[in-house]
């Protein structure tokens, strides 16, 4: 009887505890839901964001920016008053010669200038001969005493007078509406390329419009500005790969810096590039395209441990990320190598097991819930 009873006791304890344990963990998983959810549902103390981890790439530093490719050697064809387009003979794009003939301009205000100019030319040219004779016989007379000293100044002043400002007034307006008849061809000056053309046949032309550009491509270059900072790690003859701004992946030309301007501007301080087409007889394509240039400033050698820069902070002191721990963000110090534009060397602080907090989508805190997005 007594044995019965001690074994009723022992099932009985045997089942609270088991009751208890299983009330335990009732409450626990009740708690840890709560703390989830309450966690998950304010706002204020959850941060959502992906988990990444290390892995082993190159980081590269460098520059990466656009320019257009420009020919230091152009010449901008405009004309000095209204005119029409009389004849092409040229088309964008075309080579040409020097002393080729490439428009022909037809203008009525340059016929009337010209032939007003002349007319005053003329007239003052006769003029200036009737004061040079009245000065000379002046002289003559004077020394026959048959005139007088003031006869003599009198005429000297008038002749220098009026060569000095009327005659060479209609002697300069001649030359330029010469000047402007001989532009109404318009000349190759070099050999070059087209570039630009502006007008057509039977087009008006309107006083100092751009008509067309011819360049000499063998001289090519690109520019842009960059901040102090970087610009005190470049140096001349550094070299530099264009890359077209749709595609990314294939270099279409090379150049090397040929100038760093010392002054700042409130662009930054400007850079002078080369240009150089990877394949030949290409020069005359780029010219007056944007291109995407890069300049590598330095690189790892081979692959290292390595984190988005997204991933990375920085305080007064140090370098640090974000670890997912039980869905909660610690602060972790890491210890990096170089920092390129995209990536980060990460020499130590974190494993490769870690889960690192990247791209989240607000500032993180430590002992924010983490939410995967």
């Amino acid at each position: 009887m007594v044995l019965t009873t001690r074994k009723r006791d022992i099932s009985k304890l045997r089942s609270t505890i088991k009751n208890i344990v299983i009330a335990g963990s009732i409450l626990m998983v009740i708690i840890y839901s709560w703390t989830y959810f309450s966690r998950l549902f304010s706002g204020e103390s959850m941060v959502k964001a992906k988990i990444i981890h290390l892995n082993e790439q190159i980081v590269t530093d460098k520059i990466i920016t656009e320019s257009e490719v420009k020919a230091r050697v152009e010449k901008e064809f405009t004309y000095n008053t209204y005119a029409n387009v009389d004849k092409t003979y040229i088309k964008l794009g075309q080579r040409v010669k020097s002393g080729q003939l490439l428009m022909r301009l037809q203008s009525d205000d340059a016929d009337k200038t010209l032939k007003t100019t002349h007319k005053k030319y003329i007239e003052s040219t006769e003029k200036l001969k009737d004061l040079e004779n009245t000065y000379n016989t002046t002289k003559l007379l004077y020394q026959k005493d048959l005139a007088s000293q003031e006869s003599v100044i009198t005429s000297k002043r008038d002749f220098n007078r009026y060569k000095k400002d009327t005659y060479t007034s209609s002697v300069t307006n001649y030359e330029d509406a010469k000047e402007a008849i001989d532009q109404l061809k318009i000349i190759a000056p070099f050999s070059g390329w087209i570039t630009d053309q502006k007008k057509f046949d039977g087009d008006l032309v309107v006083k100092n419009e751009h008509i067309l550009t011819l360049s000499k491509i063998s001289d090519l270059y690109a520019r842009f500005y960059v901040s102090k900072i970087y610009a005190e790690r470049l140096s001349h003859n550094m070299k530099i790969n264009y890359f077209s701004r749709s595609n990314s992946r294939k270099s279409i030309g090379t150049g090397v810096i040929k100038l760093i301007s010392g002054f700042v501007s409130k662009k930054g301080v400007l850079v002078e590039l080369t240009f150089k087409p990877r394949e030949k007889g290409q020069r005359h394509q780029y010219l007056n395209q944007k291109l995407r240039i890069e300049l590598v400033l330095n690189n790892t050698p081979h692959p290292v441990t390595a984190l988005p820069l997204s991933a990375l902070y920085k305080d007064k002191d140090s370098y640090y990320v974000f670890v997912n721990e039980k869905n909660t963000a610690v602060k972790r110090q890491v210890d990096v190598g170089l920092i390129g534009n995209q990536n980060v060397h990460i020499k130590g602080g974190i494993t490769t097991e870690d889960k690192i907090i990247d791209q989240p989508n607000k500032f993180v805190v430590e002992g924010m819930f983490v939410k995967k997005s």
